[in-house]
């Protein structure tokens, strides 16, 4: 899977290899054809520790679920209310959207396409 991401006079590729677990960026100076290669500890929710879950969950909230009850309204459900209490809902929520985290539990599943 790869990425172009292309700043002023730069071309940026991402991939991550298919066991998963490390993502590599490639940024190459298209001037002076240097590149610069970066690698970088890609994880899944579920092997997040308890700090990096709070800043993922913190990320999640900002896309809620929303749903009808049954007097008709539309409510909102964060991810960190289910977290506390279904945490593999969310685990398997973040697996079927391909979300990756960086250790501190940053995104970084944006940076492959």
């Amino acid at each position: 899977m790869c990425v172009n991401v292309r700043p002023k006079n730069r071309r940026t590729t991402a991939g991550v290899n298919k066991t998963g677990g490390w993502v590599l960026l490639t940024q190459t100076n298209l001037k002076t054809n240097n590149m610069k290669i970066v690698k970088i500890k890609a994880y899944k929710f579920k092997e997040l520790n308890d700090k990096a879950i709070v800043e993922a969950l913190t990320w999640l909230d900002n896309y809620p679920l929303d749903y009808e009850d049954n007097d008709g309204k539309i409510k909102w459900e964060y991810f960190s209310d289910i977290y506390h209490k279904e945490p593999e809902y969310v685990a398997e929520h973040c697996e079927e959207n391909k979300y990756l985290f960086d250790k501190y539990g940053n995104t970084i599943h944006h940076l492959i396409e």
